[in-house]
């Protein structure tokens, strides 16, 4: 469980919400991006990738990958391998630990494998998918692409 909200008093919650705000207006600001970020680092982080999900900007996703705040990372990891079509990138995802995105990730590679003729391959990914998944239906419908 992340807390974005900054620990401490209540004038630096209402700064940083205070900030959060002025940045959601849609200005671009530096300075109030910077301390945003030194009041708040997972809300900052929380915001960038929002805004960087919003503008498309794989390089801000790339960057955010490596943020302190876990969700954050691992959404970023997610989605910079995903909208890349990266096989290898979703293959590392879905072998981290915790991965929110795991089944799903899984799903997207198994797709890219039988795009690729690796009908074998692509089955066996699918199979590590839990019959209790919520994408499980899916499962079943993609193991029998390609099979003719």
């Amino acid at each position: 469980h992340t807390n974005f909200l900054p620990s401490g008093n209540s004038h630096t919650i209402d700064s940083a919400n205070e900030a959060l705000k002025e940045l959601q207006s849609g200005k671009s600001n530096p300075a109030v991006e910077a301390r945003l970020q030194t009041l708040s680092p997972a809300l900052h982080d929380l915001w960038a990738y929002s805004h960087a999900i919003a503008k498309h900007d794989l390089q801000e996703l790339e960057k955010l990958k490596k943020s302190k705040t876990f969700l954050v990372g691992d959404m970023a990891a997610y989605e910079t391998a995903s909208r890349n079509a990266d096989v290898a990138a979703l293959q590392a995802y879905t072998e981290r630990q915790k991965a929110i995105y795991k089944d799903l990730a899984t799903v997207e590679l198994a797709v890219l494998l039988m795009n690729n003729g690796k009908i074998d391959e692509a089955h066996t990914k699918l199979a590590t998918i839990a019959t209790d998944s919520p994408l499980y239906s899916v499962v079943k419908t993609l193991k029998h692409y390609g099979v003719k």
